[in-house]
Protein backbone atom coordinates (compact mmCIF):
# COMPACT_ATOMS: atom_id res chain seq x y z
CA UNK A 1 0.00 0.00 0.00
CA UNK A 2 1.37 3.52 -1.45
CA UNK A 3 2.03 6.29 1.04
CA UNK A 4 -0.88 8.60 0.38
CA UNK A 5 -2.48 6.17 -1.22
CA UNK A 6 -6.75 5.58 -0.09
CA UNK A 7 -7.28 2.25 1.09
CA UNK A 8 -10.54 1.37 -0.49
CA UNK A 9 -8.37 2.04 -3.83
CA UNK A 10 -5.63 -0.47 -2.72
CA UNK A 11 -8.22 -3.04 -2.06
CA UNK A 12 -10.41 -2.51 -5.16
CA UNK A 13 -6.68 -3.13 -6.69
CA UNK A 14 -5.75 -5.84 -5.30
CA UNK A 15 -9.44 -7.82 -5.40
CA UNK A 16 -8.44 -6.91 -9.18
CA UNK A 17 -5.14 -8.29 -9.13
CA UNK A 18 -6.59 -11.74 -7.29
CA UNK A 19 -9.60 -11.85 -10.11
CA UNK A 20 -7.22 -11.77 -12.91
CA UNK A 21 -4.81 -14.25 -11.19
CA UNK A 22 -7.77 -16.83 -10.20
CA UNK A 23 -11.01 -16.23 -10.64
CA UNK A 24 -11.77 -18.85 -8.46
CA UNK A 25 -9.44 -17.46 -5.52
CA UNK A 26 -11.33 -18.21 -1.85
CA UNK A 27 -12.54 -14.69 -0.24
CA UNK A 28 -10.36 -15.23 2.32
CA UNK A 29 -7.26 -15.26 0.55
CA UNK A 30 -7.86 -12.43 -1.09
CA UNK A 31 -8.36 -10.88 2.28
CA UNK A 32 -5.39 -12.06 3.50
CA UNK A 33 -3.64 -10.21 0.47
CA UNK A 34 -5.14 -7.21 1.05
CA UNK A 35 -3.59 -7.41 4.96
CA UNK A 36 0.19 -8.45 3.84
CA UNK A 37 0.96 -4.81 2.74
CA UNK A 38 -1.70 -3.05 4.66
CA UNK A 39 -0.48 -0.32 7.04
CA UNK A 40 -0.10 -2.45 10.16
CA UNK A 41 -2.15 0.42 12.40
CA UNK A 42 -4.83 -0.01 10.18
CA UNK A 43 -4.98 -3.71 10.20
CA UNK A 44 -4.55 -3.64 13.93
CA UNK A 45 -7.84 -1.64 14.03
CA UNK A 46 -10.25 -3.44 11.64
CA UNK A 47 -8.81 -6.83 12.18
CA UNK A 48 -10.46 -7.66 15.17
CA UNK A 49 -13.52 -5.98 14.36
CA UNK A 50 -14.62 -8.37 12.02
CA UNK A 51 -17.09 -11.07 11.93
CA UNK A 52 -16.11 -13.53 9.24
CA UNK A 53 -13.27 -12.93 6.36
CA UNK A 54 -14.30 -11.88 3.42
CA UNK A 55 -14.22 -8.99 1.02
CA UNK A 56 -17.47 -7.54 2.02
CA UNK A 57 -17.30 -7.38 5.60
CA UNK A 58 -13.67 -6.20 5.44
CA UNK A 59 -15.10 -3.46 2.97
CA UNK A 60 -17.65 -1.73 5.46
CA UNK A 61 -15.03 -2.37 8.11
CA UNK A 62 -12.85 -0.18 5.97
CA UNK A 63 -15.00 2.30 4.72
CA UNK A 64 -16.56 2.62 8.04
CA UNK A 65 -12.71 3.47 9.69
CA UNK A 66 -12.77 5.71 6.87
CA UNK A 67 -15.35 7.43 7.26
CA UNK A 68 -14.78 8.19 11.50
CA UNK A 69 -11.22 9.34 10.67
CA UNK A 70 -12.52 11.84 8.15
CA UNK A 71 -15.02 12.87 10.87
CA UNK A 72 -12.20 12.87 13.26
CA UNK A 73 -9.67 14.62 10.87
CA UNK A 74 -11.97 17.31 9.39
CA UNK A 75 -15.23 17.73 11.68
CA UNK A 76 -17.92 17.25 9.40
CA UNK A 77 -20.91 16.94 11.03
CA UNK A 78 -22.09 13.10 11.47
CA UNK A 79 -25.72 13.84 9.60
CA UNK A 80 -23.66 14.86 6.65
CA UNK A 81 -21.68 12.03 5.81
CA UNK A 82 -24.04 9.18 4.30
CA UNK A 83 -22.73 5.58 4.16
CA UNK A 84 -22.10 4.05 0.61
CA UNK A 85 -22.00 0.43 0.26
CA UNK A 86 -18.78 -1.46 -1.22
CA UNK A 87 -18.35 -2.60 -4.13
CA UNK A 88 -18.89 -6.39 -3.74
CA UNK A 89 -19.67 -7.42 -6.74
CA UNK A 90 -16.95 -8.35 -10.09
CA UNK A 91 -18.06 -6.58 -12.36
CA UNK A 92 -18.48 -3.21 -9.71
CA UNK A 93 -14.67 -3.63 -8.45
CA UNK A 94 -13.42 -4.20 -12.54
CA UNK A 95 -15.61 -1.25 -12.61
CA UNK A 96 -13.92 1.01 -10.37
CA UNK A 97 -10.51 -0.41 -11.27
CA UNK A 98 -11.28 0.99 -14.72
CA UNK A 99 -11.98 4.32 -14.07
CA UNK A 100 -8.76 4.60 -11.66
CA UNK A 101 -7.20 3.40 -14.52
CA UNK A 102 -8.72 5.52 -17.15
CA UNK A 103 -7.92 8.62 -14.92
CA UNK A 104 -4.02 8.08 -14.48
CA UNK A 105 -4.00 7.39 -18.39
CA UNK A 106 -5.55 9.84 -19.73
CA UNK A 107 -2.33 12.70 -19.42
CA UNK A 108 -0.63 9.46 -21.26
CA UNK A 109 -2.39 9.45 -24.35
CA UNK A 110 -3.14 13.15 -24.40
CA UNK A 111 0.28 13.17 -24.73
CA UNK A 112 0.99 10.23 -27.29
CA UNK A 113 -1.98 12.18 -29.45
CA UNK A 114 -0.14 15.52 -29.32
CA UNK A 115 3.15 13.57 -30.72
CA UNK A 116 1.53 11.88 -33.08
CA UNK A 117 -0.94 14.72 -34.54
CA UNK A 118 2.71 16.96 -34.80
CA UNK A 119 4.58 14.08 -36.82
CA UNK A 120 1.42 14.02 -39.05
CA UNK A 121 1.66 17.82 -39.86
CA UNK A 122 5.77 17.87 -39.92
CA UNK A 123 5.17 14.85 -42.67
CA UNK A 124 2.49 16.89 -44.37
CA UNK A 125 4.39 20.18 -44.77
CA UNK A 126 7.24 18.12 -46.22
CA UNK A 127 9.92 17.82 -43.84
CA UNK A 128 9.80 13.62 -44.30
CA UNK A 129 11.10 12.09 -47.01
CA UNK A 130 9.62 12.53 -50.81
CA UNK A 131 8.00 10.17 -53.13
CA UNK A 132 8.94 10.69 -56.57
CA UNK A 133 7.24 9.07 -59.53
CA UNK A 134 9.03 7.68 -62.37
CA UNK A 135 8.11 5.52 -65.94
CA UNK A 136 6.69 2.68 -65.72
CA UNK A 137 4.48 3.82 -62.27
CA UNK A 138 6.86 2.61 -59.94
CA UNK A 139 7.59 4.22 -56.84
CA UNK A 140 10.81 5.96 -55.74
CA UNK A 141 11.19 7.13 -52.52
CA UNK A 142 14.47 9.26 -52.88
CA UNK A 143 17.19 9.76 -49.95
CA UNK A 144 20.03 11.55 -51.84
CA UNK A 145 21.00 10.01 -54.82
CA UNK A 146 19.83 5.83 -54.16
CA UNK A 147 16.17 4.47 -53.81
CA UNK A 148 14.63 3.05 -51.33
CA UNK A 149 16.05 -0.27 -51.87
CA UNK A 150 19.62 1.14 -51.73
CA UNK A 151 20.13 0.99 -56.07
CA UNK A 152 21.87 4.23 -57.25
CA UNK A 153 19.26 6.84 -59.30
CA UNK A 154 20.65 7.92 -62.42
CA UNK A 155 21.28 12.03 -62.76
CA UNK A 156 20.56 11.61 -66.83
CA UNK A 157 17.70 9.40 -67.19
CA UNK A 158 16.23 9.61 -63.60
CA UNK A 159 15.92 5.90 -63.44
CA UNK A 160 17.20 3.69 -60.72
CA UNK A 161 19.88 0.70 -60.91
CA UNK A 162 22.73 2.52 -62.51
CA UNK A 163 24.78 6.11 -62.48
CA UNK A 164 25.23 8.67 -64.98
CA UNK A 165 28.65 7.33 -66.29
CA UNK A 166 26.64 3.77 -67.04
CA UNK A 167 23.47 5.60 -68.41
CA UNK A 168 22.52 3.07 -71.39
CA UNK A 169 20.32 6.20 -72.56
CA UNK A 170 22.61 9.30 -72.88
CA UNK A 171 20.30 11.72 -73.69
CA UNK A 172 22.41 14.91 -72.51
CA UNK A 173 22.35 18.01 -74.41
CA UNK A 174 25.27 20.60 -73.79
CA UNK A 175 23.98 23.96 -72.94
CA UNK A 176 26.26 25.94 -74.86
CA UNK A 177 26.25 23.99 -78.20
CA UNK A 178 22.98 22.53 -78.05
CA UNK A 179 24.85 19.30 -78.86
CA UNK A 180 23.79 15.56 -77.28
CA UNK A 181 26.20 13.11 -75.72
CA UNK A 182 28.22 15.65 -73.66
CA UNK A 183 27.83 18.29 -71.08
CA UNK A 184 28.88 21.83 -71.20
CA UNK A 185 32.06 21.06 -68.75
CA UNK A 186 33.15 18.54 -71.85
CA UNK A 187 32.17 20.43 -74.81
CA UNK A 188 34.95 20.84 -77.07
CA UNK A 189 33.23 23.13 -79.99
CA UNK A 190 35.04 26.52 -80.59
CA UNK A 191 32.56 28.70 -78.42
CA UNK A 192 33.34 26.93 -75.05
CA UNK A 193 34.89 29.76 -73.28
CA UNK A 194 33.22 31.10 -70.27
CA UNK A 195 34.74 34.39 -70.40
CA UNK A 196 34.54 34.93 -74.15
CA UNK A 197 30.85 33.91 -74.09
CA UNK A 198 29.90 36.35 -70.69
CA UNK A 199 31.84 38.99 -72.73
CA UNK A 200 29.89 39.14 -76.33
CA UNK A 201 27.08 40.46 -74.66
Amino acid sequence: MGVDEPVMSYCYDIIYLCSKVDPTMAEERKVQFIFQNMEPTLMQKVFPQMDRMDTTELFRRLQAHSQAALIAGRSIPVNQILPTPPASSKADIEKLVREELSKSLDPIVRKLEETTQSMRTAGESGVGLKRRVLEGGQNWERSGKRAFDGRPICRTCGKPGHIARDCPNPQITCYRCQGSGHIARYCTSSNSGRKSGAQSE
